[in-house]
């Protein structure tokens, strides 16, 4: 009974032990790991924050800088037409003529009847001063004498408008009558474009046209071998109710008319200079409330995660805004650490030129 009492403890010695060194192996683990964590060995690169102007791009097309129909302002038969469409024609080229009928005729009576009344207000003024004339005659001639001055304007401006001119210089893109025509007034005549300038539009998202500005140098792509040169002069104040977008509009200057209305555009515009940084792409990471990142060092080696904003892309590298001045970035070893973890920091060179470089 003893000799099985005695084994018992033995056995339970042994056990404790053994649980013992169990306990002190495991703490000696933890402690290596917390030093193997606390020595972790990350690459670091400095960056520093340089003037961006993101480049926005819009989808657009061409527009006459202005595309009307010119209308008739009196009635009559058409006698002739600018026969040339397609053509250019400067402002006041008649586009279509107008039969004068007996608006010739109405404008002579017009200058009898003028002249008559002339000599009838002189009278009345003269016998005004012998005393033969009362004032409401006076009133009266003088009355007639503008009135018959108003006829002869009337008829002057009805006979000039036999004549439709072009109101500014452009192609006449069609003509809408043929003579022989009876036009009526406000039937229009022909179709004129104005061309020079040429306008550019397009439309932008709300928070692209933030970042734009009336006057700013825009790059308008035609195709592969037209790119030319113009100025925004327009943003819309109102989105469109049906895209929910904001108008855009550059001027090109078109003196020699080889920009058609109608033409597939690309505008590149350059928004709101603001200051970022220029880095790999690589660097980037996915936080846990699904913002973009990248991790860092302070002046401690403590790892720290910022949050950034993607405002442009290059093919050597992005730009980001929402870092400091001046940041130590990670580019090797950031999957591997945490923020608040302390890191033994090994130089690396830059992945590519100075930001600075790359903004110019």
């Amino acid at each position: 009974m003893n000799s099985n009492i005695q084994l018992a403890l033995g056995l339970a010695g042994v056990t404790f032990i053994w649980m013992l060194s169990g306990y002190f192996a495991k703490s000696n683990n933890s402690s290596d790991e917390l030093q193997d964590q606390t020595d972790f060995s990350v690459q670091v690169t400095p960056s520093l924050a340089a003037d961006y102007a993101p480049p926005i791009y819009i989808r657009a097309r061409t527009e006459a800088e202005r595309d009307i129909r010119v209308m008739a302002e009196v009635d009559g038969l058409v006698a002739n037409i600018w026969p040339y469409e397609g053509q250019l024609v400067e402002q006041g080229t008649v586009l279509c003529a107008l039969d004068k009928e007996d608006r010739s005729v109405r404008l002579a009576q017009a200058r009898a009847q003028l002249a008559k009344a002339k000599i009838d207000y002189e009278a009345a003024l003269a016998l005004k001063d012998s005393g033969f004339q009362s004032r409401s005659q006076i009133a009266s001639a003088k009355a007639s004498l503008a009135l018959a001055e108003a006829e002869l304007e009337r008829t002057n401006i009805a006979l000039d408008k036999t004549q439709i001119l072009a109101p500014f210089r452009g192609v006449l893109e069609r003509s809408l009558i043929q003579p022989g025509d009876f036009l009526q007034r406000g039937q229009p005549c022909a179709h004129l474009l104005e061309l020079d300038p040429i306008i550019v539009s397009g439309e932008v998202s709300e928070s692209a046209v933030k970042q734009l500005q009336v006057g700013s140098s825009a790059l308008v792509k035609l195709d592969d071998v037209i790119q030319r040169r113009g100025v925004v002069r327009y943003l819309a104040k109102s989105a469109s109710n049906v895209t929910r977008s904001y108008r855009v509009e550059v001027a090109l200057a078109n003196p020699d008319l080889s920009l058609l209305s109608g033409m597939t555009a690309e505008v590149i515009v350059r928004g709101i200079s603001q200051r970022a940084h220029f880095i790999s792409s690589s660097l980037l990471t996915l936080l846990d409330d699904g913002k973009l990142g990248v991790r860092a060092v302070d002046e401690n080696n403590i790892v720290q995660v910022h949050s950034v904003a993607l405002i442009g892309d290059q093919k050597d590298g992005i730009w980001v805004a929402g870092l400091p001045e001046t940041v130590r970035l990670i580019v090797v070893g950031q999957e591997y650490v945490s923020e608040g973890q302390s890191v033994q920091v090994v130089a690396a060179e830059a992945f590519a030129q100075s930001a600075s470089e790359v903004a110019q």
